[in-house]
């Protein structure tokens, strides 16, 4: 009987946490950054999310997605069964791969996926010049 105790507890000790135990107040919806020779680009999954509610921000290096998806109606619920899927507010920050020109920065949302195409900045290049005085 210890022995059997014991197996369950080092089973329950090393489970993932369901997620209804793991909901803040803000959850984070999950997403993919690629980059390419001109953008970042980057995936958001915000299923549901009603387009109105999406902010998106690009500011200091970092993107910031803000928005809300509200938990659709139930009939008379008596107790959940299982409960996997996060609705309310949500925030995302990702920091972004190297310079960026925000003003630039466009969005779309298709299919629940939220769509961000940040262009890099271009590389400054100066042009030296010579003065006549100064060579010799």
């Amino acid at each position: 009987m210890e022995r059997e105790m014991q197996r369950f507890l080092q089973h329950v000790a090393g489970a993932k946490p369901h997620a209804c135990y793991l909901r803040t107040t803000v959850w984070e919806p999950p997403l993919n950054l690629y980059l390419t020779a001109s953008a970042v680009v980057v995936l958001v999954e915000v299923a549901g999310a009603l387009r109105d509610t999406l902010d998106v921000t690009v500011d200091n290096g970092e993107l910031v997605v803000r928005g809300c998806r509200e938990e659709p109606a139930l009939p008379d619920l008596v107790n959940h069964y299982q409960v996997e899927m996060h609705f309310g507010k949500f925030e995302r920050r990702v920091a972004l791969p190297g310079a960026v020109e925000p003003e630039h920065t466009t969005a779309s949302y298709r299919d629940g996926l939220l769509r961000i195409m940040v262009p890099l900045a271009k590389p400054r290049t100066l042009t030296v010049e010579a003065r006549a005085e100064e060579v010799q």
